[in-house]
């Protein structure tokens, strides 16, 4: 049992990490992610920004919480659910984030290849020890049994 309550604090902990980051993101100037920043010092179609303003005053509100989301859910619900086809569903979804991140290289989505790469490689590292964490809540539930005499099927 301590080692599926390890993989639930793993996945919140990796949870926290990618709010950790979306924070600090935000407050990130636009330059680090925009290409046009490149080429001249100013930003949007009007040019009212420099690109040392932050990712949340340029774009907005919305991106960031987009953002925050996409890199929190996955945690959050393969420690909510705590199946091992969860786990592997979550790092299936940063494998998916990091692959976004780099179709949208030139925009403010690349800070999804910035994060989700990290995450993709604690995920499944989350997902490898969860499946080890069942395997051997499923040999002690075995060995309970035929130290008692009883036949019962591991927990699915």
């Amino acid at each position: 049992m301590q080692g599926v309550t390890f993989v639930r604090f793993a996945w919140l902990g990796l949870a926290a990490l990618a709010l950790l980051f979306t924070v600090w993101a935000a407050a990130s100037p636009i330059g680090m992610v925009d290409l046009g920043c490149a080429t001249v010092n100013t930003y949007g179609p009007e040019f009212r920004h420099v690109c040392q303003d932050s990712i949340a005053s340029v774009l907005g509100a919305r991106p960031v919480i987009e953002l925050g989301l996409a890199l929190t859910v996955p945690s959050v619900a393969a420690a909510a659910v705590m199946r091992t086809w969860m786990s592997w569903c979550a790092a299936t979804a940063y494998v998916v984030l990091t692959g976004i991140g780099i179709a949208h290289w030139s925009d403010y989505r690349l800070l999804l290849t910035f994060a989700g790469l990290p995450a993709t490689l604690f995920a499944l590292v989350i997902a490898f020890a969860h499946l080890g964490a069942r395997a051997r809540l499923d040999r002690e539930v075995e060995l309970a049994s035929l130290a008692a005499g009883t036949e019962t099927s591991p927990t699915p």
